[in-house]
């Protein structure tokens, strides 16, 4: 089993862009999977607010998921045979029809393309130097990309939907949903 691990955008938005786009193609390359442990309560939740979708995958947003997905599957228009090999891995569980797997793969490389400036945004926030008073701008900033992240990836997956076949609308659902398990939300450090 892939994990996922989604850290909050407030807190460190490339380190979920880089494990969410790396890990699962890491793992079907290599044969298997890491995952960190988290101590568990007696209700089956982390003892440490962590979401783990393994167990609770309703807990789980579909906005999230669906923000997942795309950062895992996009690729660039200039892809070569080996990510497309990789991307058809990825999505063949799937089993989509060839148009609707043409469609899938076209939205995966818009999705690439629109969030590329967003994955910069955040890694310049991510390395800049608070001073006092600018933590909070900062903040903001943070959470301004991740808010336009997640627009994008709801606006792809609905314009995805609908050109698909119902089958194929469906499968992405399904996939969706299985996003959601292979997933932990781990809050961000108290500050």
């Amino acid at each position: 089993m892939h994990i996922l691990f989604k850290v909050s955008y407030l807190w460190i938005i490339p380190a979920c862009i880089l494990i969410a786009a790396v890990e699962p193609a890491a793992s079907a390359q290599n044969g298997h999977s890491h995952s960190g442990s988290q101590p568990m309560a007696a209700n089956g939740s982390s003892a440490a607010g962590v979401i783990d979708g393994a167990v609770n995958p309703e807990l789980i947003s579909d906005q999230e998921a669906i923000t997942v997905f795309w950062i895992s599957i996009m690729e660039q228009p200039t892809a070569g045979a080996m990510e497309k090999n990789r991307f058809t891995a990825k999505t063949l569980g799937m089993h989509l029809t060839a148009a609707d797997a043409a469609l899938l793969w076209n939205s995966a490389v818009v999705f690439n393309n629109q969030f590329t400036p967003y994955l910069a945004q955040a890694q310049q926030l991510a390395t800049a130097v608070t001073t006092p008073g600018s933590a909070s701008s900062i903040a903001q900033q943070r959470a301004a990309t991740a808010a336009a992240i997640d627009r994008l990836a709801m606006t792809t997956y609905n314009g995805l939907l609908s050109g698909l076949s119902p089958a194929g609308a469906a499968a992405l659902s399904a996939k969706i949903a299985d996003v959601k398990t292979h997933m932990k939300i781990i809050p961000p450090p108290k500050m």
